[in-house]
């Protein structure tokens, strides 16, 4: 439609067009795709003569963008100019909100008498528009944001008015997400006046309701239950503050990382949230040797857990929610371009590590399986690049993240299910751009099995793969790979005119993986660009291709978080799947394969090796699967 519009001069259409092509990058939250779409708008709407609406919306997409990162004080020029443009318009309802947008950002950034001016007058207009059920919305959702900046800043008192106002908005509606939100700051507030004995059951009170509304589980509520992180991580945080045990609190966290993945959620008795405990423990015990490091973000600090057989332990980083994402940011850029100079990789990655790993001693046996258990809130973070005293944790450490650690375990593979599906999509529907790299990587993946299912160029159409998903003990995708409305998809093969179907869709994703579920398969490997890469808008799963064969029982999945060089992989995985054929495990042979590529002078930068991560249990055999290549 851009492009269009562009050809036939019409400037207000390709100006539309531009803007809903921003709205999805502003829900995905990748900036950098939004600044671009909206910048050229920006820059087309003042080298023309447009209706005001247009920069508005332009202009209304960053300030969203901008309200969600570190830089406060970029969004409060930004959401001013928005107030500024929006008057200009016909759209007069618009304001008030707008307002109150910028009353919260106003108050982010230190300007409190901004702040407390921009929400006078919202809500003298609110009043003026005839007030309604929208206008109360508005009024509960940013007198909340208010309350929660107020506890933020100490000033308690404004704090409770804020709650005391938004609760009597509240009144007479039926919204769960008020109820919850209500709960979250005022449990804040409760705590920084230290009241823990009241923060306690709000904060317990809103997740039993949240678990109510989504009991079922699956695809529908994942979206849902990741939007209450905040209640089970505030939560935690009280019961440490209380003297509850180490494998309570981690059983209320793993509550809700089994919740995320789409698993139903059986009730405790008497309203309680621990009752995970027994599982946990024989969780615990099959770690034997191997250890797992996870974290909980809270606004004010940060929680670290370190899990053994022996036991559960709990330590407390005095590191603020927006510090540690501010640490991280450098180095989630810096591995992801080979032109970073190493020495700022390195500086960035030992900054990150001081933070995560040196409070729990990571530094001890690097023969066994170190598990992580990321907060979601850092799911992008390039673990294997983070470094200790040792160096990067993925060239010393046999590393896997585990999306919880009371998944289920498939049984092994039988004789009758140990054929591995290869699949080398060069011929990609949509995309112009052909890779030989990819048939060159298929082959030499297939190579190490007797009698793979090998599907390569044309051949790798949807109804292909999906005939051998059923049946593959192993799935192995080379090719391209795609992130819309949240979603990662990998594109495969146009099919044929004559055989177009109710499944002809030119790609593998989430949804087509649980409609057909790989059953037999005990890994499965996407060699493509930024296959695991979580997204993080509010209103889609992140990391869907990998939680989606978590839920769905695959024990080991490896993917990628950035755009890979399509020559490294190559070796990389000739090297990874040569370590499965010797028998050792997926995180094993994911850290011979990564020092493979690190010992190269071609590929030392971690730009190469550190976009690959194993994530699932660690446990698997596949040695009936796999020989030394021929």
């Amino acid at each position: 439609a851009v492009s269009q519009a562009h050809d036939r001069h019409y400037g207000i259409l390709e100006l539309r067009a531009r803007n809903l092509l921003g709205a999805p990058a502003v829900n995905s939250g990748d900036a950098e795709a939004a600044w671009q779409i909206y910048l050229t708008t920006i820059r087309a709407f003042y080298a023309g003569d447009y209706p005001a609406m247009r920069l508005y919306t332009a202009l209304s997409g960053l300030a969203e963008l901008e309200r969600a990162t570190p830089r406060e004080h970029l969004a409060l020029l930004e959401q001013r100019e928005v107030v500024a443009v929006v008057q200009m318009t016909a759209s007069h309802a618009l304001v008030p909100t707008e307002r109150m947008h910028l009353a919260v950002t106003a108050l982010r950034a230190g300007s409190i008498p901004e702040a407390q001016g921009q929400m006078r007058t919202a809500q003298a207009e609110l009043t003026a528009l005839g007030g309604g059920k929208s206008v109360q919305s508005y009024l509960v959702e940013t007198e909340i944001a208010l309350a929660d900046l107020y506890v933020e800043r100490r000033d308690l008192a404004q704090a409770a008015a804020q709650l005391d106002a938004a609760y009597g908005h509240m009144a007479g509606e039926e919204n769960s997400f008020h109820r919850r939100d209500y709960a979250l700051a005022r449990a804040r507030l409760e705590l920084a006046q230290g009241h823990p004995e009241t923060a306690e059951p709000m904060l317990r009170a809103a997740i039993l309701e949240k678990e109510r509304m989504t009991a079922k589980g699956g695809e529908e509520n994942i979206v849902l239950a990741r939007q209450d992180r905040d209640l089970y991580a505030l939560l935690a945080g009280v019961w440490l503050t209380q003297g509850r045990s180490g494998q309570d609190v981690l059983a209320l966290w793993e509550r809700y990382r089994l919740r995320i993945l789409g698993n139903p959620i059986s009730a405790c008795p008497d309203k309680g949230l621990a009752c995970l405990k027994p599982a946990l423990t024989v969780a615990l015990h099959r770690l034997g040797q191997d250890r797992l490091l996870g974290q909980v973000v809270l606004f004010d600090r940060l929680l670290l857990y370190r899990a053994t057989a022996q036991g559960v332990v709990w330590s407390t980083v005095p590191v603020r929610k927006d510090e540690l994402l501010a640490a991280i940011a450098p180095l989630e850029r810096a591995v992801t371009s080979p032109m970073t100079a190493q020495d700022s990789v390195d500086q960035s990655a030992r900054r990150v590590g001081r933070i995560l790993l040196d409070p729990l001693d990571a530094s001890s046996d690097s023969s066994s399986l170190l598990l992580l258990e990321p907060d979601p809130l850092l799911g992008n973070l390039p673990w294997p690049s983070v470094e200790t005293a040792a160096g990067p944790i993925g060239l010393h450490f046999n590393l896997e993240e585990s999306p919880s650690l009371l998944l289920g375990r498939r049984a092994g593979a039988s004789g009758a299910a140990s054929k591995s599906l290869v699949v080398g999509a060069s011929v990609a529907s949509g995309e112009s751009q052909l890779l030989p790299e990819v048939l060159k990587e298929a082959r030499a993946v297939a190579r190490f099995d007797d009698d793979p299912s090998l599907l390569l160029g044309t051949q790798a159409t949807q109804a292909q793969v999906v005939s051998h998903l059923g049946t593959a003990s192993t799935i192995h995708f080379a090719g391209h790979a795609s992130q819309q409305d949240g979603a990662t998809r990998l594109l495969l093969a146009p099919a044929k005119a004559a055989s177009i179907s109710a499944i002809s869709r030119p790609y593998l994703d989430s949804t087509l993986l649980r409609k057909y579920p790989p059953k037999a398969a005990r890994l499965a490997v996407f060699s493509a660009c930024s296959t695991g890469k979580k997204e993080e808008g509010w209103n889609h799963g992140m990391d869907d291709i990998v939680g989606t064969l978590a839920s769905l029982g695959v024990p080991d999945v490896v993917a990628t978080r950035w755009q890979i060089d399509s020559g490294s992989a190559v070796l990389m995985m000739d090297a990874f799947y040569g370590g499965l054929a010797q028998g050792l495990s997926v995180p094993q042979a994911l850290t011979v394969a990564r020092q493979t590529l690190s010992r190269d002078p071609r590929y030392r930068h971690p730009y190469y090796w550190a976009a690959y991560y194993a994530s699932g249990q660690g446990d698997s055999d596949l040695r009936q699967v796999f020989h030394a290549s021929r």
